[in-house]
């Protein structure tokens, strides 16, 4: 598999985190999981394939996607099909980068996979065929860029205030909500608001997902994981003990941390799964 992947030169680095092109995937399992990260993305098939989108971490229930979709934010691990020879382009929001350009409150979105057109209009279609035309792949990352700022629309304030939050949630594990809100100088109604309609999920959850984020990038940096000291980890990560670590732990990846880092993963947020696999 060919896998080409670009950051945005600012200011747009700002809201998206990443782009990725790839292309030639050798499937190996019926499906992929994928572990929540609060960000959201546009899929664009560059194939003919019809994907299978499962939402639900307990129930499989199939959204079909086509050529081009919004992949709203996730509170759990979903699965989507793994098929032969995808050629894919994904543009990845940062957790509050997509509504400058959606205008489309992610609560909306959250745990969906919807239509691109429904949001964005024929011109998400205009880019897919634009992107089959090309062959190489900074080629496409400028043309998604541009296709970007056509759909800029930017509100300073509310922009600031969750970046503000989103920030503060990303450092400390144990932060309380009151603590958050009188930093923010908002209402508590006001900002639940402003960041459930900029994230897609209220920011206690998305403390939970930055938290066990946190100690996937600290053990992913680790040469043998087998052996990571979990109480520190769970010390350092803000858990309130393993117990609350190893829940934690269950309830994103629905599996114990020593079986998930039983065996070397190339991406910490992508696990190959089976049908026989499904929990």
């Amino acid at each position: 598999m060919r896998v080409f992947i670009h950051t945005p030169s600012p200011p747009l680095h700002r809201f998206i985190h990443s782009m990725i092109y790839y292309r030639g995937y050798e499937a190996q399992y019926n499906f992929v999981r994928f572990l929540p990260d609060g960000t959201s993305s546009l899929i664009i098939a560059l194939d003919e394939l019809r994907k299978t989108f499962y939402s639900g971490a307990d129930a499989f229930i199939p959204i079909s996607c086509h050529r081009a979709w919004l992949q709203g934010p996730q509170d759990h691990f979903y699965h989507s099909t793994g098929d032969m020879e995808s050629i894919v382009f994904i543009i990845q929001f940062h957790p509050n980068g997509s509504y400058p350009f959606l205008q489309l409150p992610l609560q909306g979105l959250s745990n969906l996979a919807v239509d691109a057109e429904l949001v964005l209009g024929p011109s998400v279609q205009t880019l897919r065929e634009q992107l089959q035309e090309l062959v190489r792949p900074q080629d496409m990352f400028r043309l998604a860029e541009a296709f970007l700022w056509q759909h800029y629309e930017e509100d300073h304030q509310e922009h600031a205030v969750v970046a503000f939050a989103l920030n503060q949630l990303s450092q400390s594990g144990s932060l309380s909500m009151k603590q958050l809100v009188e930093k923010t100088g908002y209402s508590h109604k006001h900002f639940i608001h402003l960041f459930k309609k900029n994230v897609g999920m209220p920011p206690k959850h998305y403390q939970r997902i930055a938290r066990f984020n946190r100690v996937l990038e600290q053990v992913a940096t680790d040469p043998w994981p087998s052996t990571v000291n979990w109480l520190d980890l769970t010390h350092a990560g803000g858990f309130y003990d393993q117990a609350h670590f190893i829940n934690e732990f269950k309830a994103f990846t629905g599996m114990s941390p020593n079986d998930y880092f039983q065996h070397p993963l190339e991406y910490s947020h992508l696990l190959p799964w089976s049908l026989d696999s499904r929990q």
